[in-house]
């Protein structure tokens, strides 16, 4: 038998080294020890016999390796030096989709006929969101596609009239985000996808949610429905600004205790620099959180308000490429010297500035909602969650925290059932909770960002906007 397998060692030791990247590699270094000295050793027994047991997986971390060193070379190929005036087929666009940390790939591995049916993801979005995740053109939908310059496959120029962003329809997805008119009903319809998710979610996981709920019944009643759309525009101009800070002091001074004015002195003054903010026209419902999540048990309450992100746009193109290049930097860094990588899960600085200024905006919401807390209005404080997303399918670290408190609740709703008669454990159903929220979450990006590239270029946002 020995000598009949012989003539095979020899190549087959030829495809470990190989799996491993070659005998000078540092994968081979840092796994040699597993294997033996030479292919001789494949076979005389000194690794592999019934007497010497071989307790290590040298298939499973085989596997792993080969995923690293594709991984490498992919990202070798999606270099920043690699981007020069001579290598067109390149872009930033590419570069940041190839190296953005994501999840969206999970998506097809999962079984659709479990996708919620409200997230409508048929076929032509799947079709358009795989070609944008592999980086193909999308598919033709307004005309023959055309050269242009700048683009090293044929191109299709949108059909509706609009400015800001590059009229033709690109592979990243870059003019479907932009503000093309055709894409707003799609693009909503991916908003409220993603804040179906998170609803569903924390139904499941035991707690009270309310879907866009009005300011005047979130603050309490306090302002009236007429002041709430004067006191919270959606936008925020220098004037409007100037004034809030204005009708702040004064609720502070009302608050103190130097403060000496009857109840209705109070009011007055209050309602005198509300009078004084600008209005702002157009704006019929004014400044709203896109969920309410409150624990029935604890009173703790989030205010959550979801937003997408496209980081291949022109718009975020530097912020991003300086991210990538410290990252890889630090990366290096940290191979060289066998110590953490400090900025190996750093996020992407357009998901950051997008987190900072939901926040900023609706600090307002939540200044007043200390303000009633300090005086005993609220059991709780609310805080507020800016939940932002990718559309590679990268979670905020506000996202990313609100998603494991969620998935928390559900483990306590879990524990105080100890009659369960279904056989799985409170970790199995967690684990399987976790993973469920993880991939809806995906699945409404994908099936939002598919229909919006579908619909890209159409006319009809020409029709929509007269």
């Amino acid at each position: 038998m020995r000598s009949g397998l012989t003539r095979f060692t020899d190549a087959a030791w030829e495809l470990v080294l190989n799996l491993h990247g070659g005998a000078g590699s540092k994968y081979w270094a840092a796994v040699k020890h597993l294997y033996p000295d030479s292919a001789l050793g494949l076979l005389n027994g000194t690794m592999y016999s019934p007497l010497n047991t071989h307790t290590e997986k040298t298939t499973k971390l085989a596997l792993k390796t080969v995923s690293k060193i594709r991984v490498e070379r992919f990202q070798k190929l999606h270099a920043i030096s690699l981007l020069t005036v001579d290598n067109p087929t390149l872009t930033p666009s590419d570069i940041i989709q190839a190296s953005c940390p994501s999840f969206s790939g999970r998506i097809f591995s999962e079984p659709l006929k479990k996708l919620d049916q409200l997230l409508n993801f048929g076929p032509a979005a799947y079709t358009n969101f795989c070609r944008f995740f592999l980086c193909l053109p999308p598919a033709t939908t307004i005309g023959e596609p055309r050269p242009q310059p700048g683009f090293d496959y044929p191109v299709q120029k949108c059909l509706a009239t609009h400015r800001g962003s590059s009229p033709f329809l690109d592979a990243n997805g870059n003019h479907a985000s932009s503000n093309c008119p055709a894409t707003m009903h799609p693009r909503n319809q991916k908003h409220r996808g993603l804040m179906r998710v998170i609803n569903n979610a924390a139904k499941v996981a035991g707690l009270q949610t309310r879907y866009e709920p009005d300011t005047h019944s979130l603050l309490l009643g306090e302002f009236s429905k007429a002041d709430c759309r004067r006191v919270f525009p959606k936008s925020m101009s220098k004037a409007y600004k100037s004034g809030f800070e204005k009708v702040s002091q004064a609720a502070d001074f009302i608050a103190s205790a130097n403060c000496t004015l009857s109840p209705l002195e109070k009011q007055n003054l209050i309602q005198s620099q509300i009078d004084l903010l600008p209005l702002h026209q157009g704006e019929y419902v004014g400044l709203r959180v896109d969920l309410c999540i409150e624990n029935p048990d604890t009173g703790e309450t989030k205010w959550v308000d979801t937003t997408v992100v496209h980081t291949t746009s022109a718009s975020y193109e530097n912020k991003e490429l300086k991210a990538i290049a410290k990252k890889n930097l630090s990366s290096a860094v940290a191979s060289s010297h066998g110590v953490p990588d400090a900025l190996q899960f750093a996020p992407s600085p357009a998901l950051l500035d997008r987190e900072a200024l939901k926040v900023e905006k609706y600090s307002r919401l939540v200044m007043v909602a200390k303000k009633q807390h300090a005086d005993k209005k609220r059991f709780s404080l609310p805080t507020f969650i800016p939940f932002a997303v990718s559309d590679i399918g990268e979670l905020s670290p506000a996202a990313s925290d609100l998603q494991e408190w969620i998935v928390e609740q559900y483990r306590r709703k879990c524990a105080k059932d100890k009659s369960r008669a279904d056989g799985n454990s409170t970790s199995d159903l967690v684990r399987q909770f976790r993973h469920k929220f993880k991939i809806d979450i995906q699945f409404a990006i994908a099936a939002g960002l598919g229909a919006m590239i579908q619909a890209a270029g159409q006319p009809w946002g020409d029709l929509g906007s007269a």
